[in-house]
């Protein structure tokens, strides 16, 4: 992503979430003294952060390439702690404002909890690559990509897919059979900025436990596992129904 693709993304995401800011202090305008008070202390030092925030994205304008990524890591992590923050402003008011008036899109991303920079393989690779990523990384799943220059996401190779594919051409030796003879393809895929909901909800439909990310020109950029969602705190209920969709037996 260019610098100034980035710049207007982070500001855009600053002005919503300032908008969102001043619709809870609409609704708590209207209440008692006390409840405006805690909204004030609440909200005072989140919007602090994010003037701080729209100060260091104008240094991007002047900054070079080198500087830019430092300044673009330190951007990353005060976004999530002043997001962080808002979600905190939100619960606290919660029984003072309408919740889905502000809570929008501060939903978890899938961003903010994948694993960024899979190993992938190719259909062009024989089932032993697939194998020894599975054997190292300890996972059941690997995306599979067009090369490993453009990384476009075709499908996905499953240690179930190998061993199928194995024995149905009379236990051959893995050297012998190519991932595009086992692969599934396309591949179910989310992206980076849809919700984690989105994506529990694809992986409870499709009975998969694992679901590869892909950026709008179609790349693998990450993978989701059920383990990344399982360490978040999300509602129980949701994890639960995902969980019992996934490991239920096909018809």
């Amino acid at each position: 992503m260019k610098k100034s693709e980035y710049q207007n993304k982070v500001e855009t995401r600053l002005d919503e979430l300032d908008k969102k800011m001043r619709v809870i202090g609409d609704d708590v305008g209207k209440m008692e003294e006390n409840v405006q008070q805690q909204y004030k202390k609440l909200r005072d030092p989140l919007h602090a952060k994010l003037e701080e925030l729209r100060k260091i994205l104008k240094e991007l304008k002047t900054s070079s390439d080198a500087e830019w990524k430092d300044i673009k890591s330190g951007v990353e992590v005060a976004l999530k702690d002043l997001e962080k923050g808002f979600d905190g402003l939100v619960s606290s008011m919660k029984n003072y404002i309408s919740i889905s008036d502000v809570k929008g899109d501060t939903k978890m991303k899938v961003s903010e909890i994948m694993t960024k920079h899979p190993k992938v393989c190719t259909p062009k690779d024989n089932v032993s690559v697939p194998i020894g990523i599975m054997w190292d990384f300890d996972c059941g799943d690997v995306p599979v990509v067009t090369s490993m220059d453009g990384k476009q996401l075709v499908g996905m190779v499953t240690d179930r897919d190998i061993a199928i594919s194995v024995v149905k051409h009379h236990n051959a030796s893995p050297s012998d059979v190519s991932v595009e003879s086992c692969m599934s393809s396309p591949a179910i895929s989310c992206k980076p900025d849809d919700s984690v909901e989105t994506a529990i909800q694809l992986m409870a439909e499709n009975k998969i436990r694992r679901i590869p990310v892909s950026d709008d020109d179609g790349c693998c950029v990450g993978i989701l596992s059920q383990a990344d969602i399982l360490r978040q705190e999300l509602d129980c209920e949701t994890i639960l129904s995902m969980l019992q969709q996934v490991s239920a037996p096909q018809k």
